[in-house]
């Protein structure tokens, strides 16, 4: 099979109507304080409804746009396609995520440097046979330029691998002991599958992680009300909203 043919489907994505070329950075957000807050942020005064979503943007498309909420590959790779058709070109996915390495703590913040892959939905954007795939990357360029953005917010953070899991509640200690051998640092339900998305239909996109929780000592730590993780979110989020609007 070519590359060509490999990349025929029946069913492909499509502009969606009344949605402008969305040619500035589009933002993809796993959790819906995220979206809110990026919304109001950047002033986003219009939406498409998604099945599980929106897509907030601006009447001519610029200033950035924020999609989501969205939970797992399938459905972020669904709301990635859409985004994509609709003119996105460079696309920050923002999530939170659980630490697996002692390295990390509660309030970290994460640019990936990969991930590893351990969902369904890469398989179907890769050349390679199902499991073959071990991970994806982001787009290079772009993840040093938000990495170099972020740097001169004052925003300390880590260059590290994360791993990509489809079942939440199946991170069990021996899947943690060996993702964390492979090198990952942390886990989460969406980066891998769209870097894949990303990389197939030739787009930039990298993520920026934020540790909610820690899982690395056996026992789940949640962090999600803690004072740090949310202070940290908040400079996240207001560092975003100044990055798109001076991209």
């Amino acid at each position: 099979m070519d590359e060509k043919t490999s990349r025929d489907a029946l069913i492909n994505p499509r502009a969606i109507k009344g949605v402008p070329n969305l040619d500035s950075i589009a933002l993809m957000c796993a959790v819906r304080p995220d979206v809110d807050d990026l919304v109001k942020c950047l002033g986003l005064k219009r939406s498409h409804q998604l099945p599980m979503n929106k897509i907030y943007f601006n009447k001519d498309g610029k200033g950035g746009s924020v999609a989501g909420p969205m939970m797992g590959a399938p459905y972020a790779a669904y709301v990635l396609e859409q985004l994509i058709a609709s003119g996105a070109k460079k696309i920050l996915f923002v999530g939170w995520c659980g630490a697996v390495s002692p390295d990390l703590e509660i309030g970290d913040v994460i640019v990936p440097s990969s991930a590893f892959v351990d969902e369904g939905t890469s398989v179907h954007y890769s050349h390679r046979e199902i499991g073959t795939i071990v991970r994806s990357f982001p787009n290079e360029d772009l993840a040093d330029w938000l990495s170099d953005a972020l740097e001169r917010e004052e925003i300390e953070h880590a260059r590290k691998a994360v791993w990509t899991t489809d079942g939440i509640y199946r991170e069990t200690p021996e899947q943690i002991e060996y993702f964390s051998w492979q090198g990952a640092a942390a886990v989460e339900m969406e980066l891998s599958a769209l870097q894949s998305v990303a990389n197939f239909r030739e787009v930039a996109l990298c993520g920026v992680l934020i540790v909610s929780d820690e899982l690395h000592s056996g026992k789940w730590k949640p962090g999600f009300s803690d004072p740090k993780f949310q202070e940290t979110r908040k400079k996240v989020i207001e560092a975003l909203c100044r990055i798109c609007r001076a991209a």
